[in-house]
């Protein structure tokens, strides 16, 4: 989710993920009991002294910022009310580096309970290093402490950094390594970060690695581009395990998701028919007079499809009926190349164990 500034002085300065670092000076002047304040997708910001570098809001209610104050440092504001008040707290920075943080080097993993982080980057050294601080709350926000050094455990600068708030996350680096791939993996609140083992092939150049979508029942997709034989290879890769093993997605896993067997078996029949441009197999899948209308531009004769993972079905009350989401990239020699979802739903025949698909969106 991309957060826009509604400020005419607040200019974006880059985005990370969800995050917008913003530019923007607002003084506290302590002559004016109530100074008009800034609003910012309908919160009203904190009056400091300083320099606003961060701003995130979370839900109708939360928000926070990060402000470099001066003599105080860098200040964390957190909000509960819409910024009807917002509550300061000193980040325990150790080095100046930190303290004059470019706003493009704040990742931050916010969360209305529980624990949140931040990680400060350095520009880069004369060698090449960026150092990395990783600071972490415990309550909700009232106070930090440094979780780690991420200098050494993690190559490169962060580019993305996600992590839940039972401490299991993920960070994505800019490095550029043959046969290394810059995807990395925590499971203990950010204190050690360890690199995730994919079944690439060897002999590539580099990679460009993108978080995950963890979409439930411990399942969730990675993307990753890789560099080789002078190409770019997109490839996904699905996991089962929340991110500690990872595979190329394989239709029968489907059959391993919560569900009635025989509605998963004919989602799998209907996934491997369609990836194989199989309307015979289909046909006979199909509940009543259906038809492709929507998805009929995935089979011209130069398409190629193919679902790399799949959302697992929602609980429901309604046992005669199941829906899921499957994952497709669909290429073509014109190199026009998509990614979508498709929802599928199977029903459950009156008086019978046969199961139909009823539905496409």
């Amino acid at each position: 989710m991309v957060l826009l500034a509604g400020s005419k002085d607040a200019a974006p300065i880059a985005v990370t993920d969800s995050y917008i670092p913003l530019d923007t000076s607002v003084k506290n002047f302590a002559d004016d009991p109530s100074p008009t304040p800034v609003v910012l997708e309908g919160f009203p910001m904190p009056l400091t002294d300083g320099n606003r570098i961060f701003y995130y809001h979370e839900g109708d209610l939360t928000g926070w910022t990060i402000d470099r104050t001066i003599p105080m440092g860098l200040q964390v504001y957190r909000t509960d009310d819409q910024g009807k008040y917002w509550r300061p707290v000193a980040l325990p920075t150790l080095n100046e580096w930190e303290v004059r943080v470019s706003p493009d080097h704040i990742q931050a993993s916010f969360h209305q309970e529980g624990n949140s982080w931040i990680l400060l980057q350095s520009d880069p050294d004369s060698n090449g290093m960026v150092r990395k601080t990783l600071y972490r709350s415990n309550e909700t926000g009232a106070g930090w402490f440094r979780a780690a050094d991420l200098t050494e455990m993690i190559g490169g600068e962060v580019l993305r950094m996600s992590i839940q708030m039972d401490g299991k996350g993920f960070i994505t680096s800019s490095l550029k390594q043959a046969d290394v791939v810059p995807f990395y993996r925590t499971e203990d609140m950010g204190a050690n970060w360890k690199p995730v083992n994919l079944p690439l092939t060897k002999g590539f150049d580099s990679v460009v690695s993108y978080l995950p979508d963890m979409s439930g029942q411990r399942r969730g997709t990675v993307r990753i581009d890789y560099y080789i034989d002078g190409g770019m290879v997109t490839e996904y890769f699905e996991t089962t395990d929340n991110g500690v093993s990872w595979h190329r997605f394989d239709t029968a896993s489907i059959l391993g998701l919560e569900g009635d067997p025989g509605a998963l078996n004919v989602i799998k029949k209907f996934l491997d028919a369609w990836q194989n441009h199989d309307s015979k197999v289909l046909a006979t899948l199909w509940l009543g007079d259906q038809s492709i209308k929507g998805y009929d531009w995935m089979w011209a004769s130069d398409r190629k499809i193919f679902f790399y993972s799949v959302y697992p079905p929602s609980p429901s009350t309604d046992s005669s009926s199941l829906i899921i989401g499957a994952m497709y990239n669909v290429t073509s020699e014109e190199g026009d190349d998509r990614t979508g979802v498709m929802a599928i739903g199977v029903r459950k025949q009156a008086g019978t164990d046969v199961w139909k698909v009823y539905f496409l969106d």
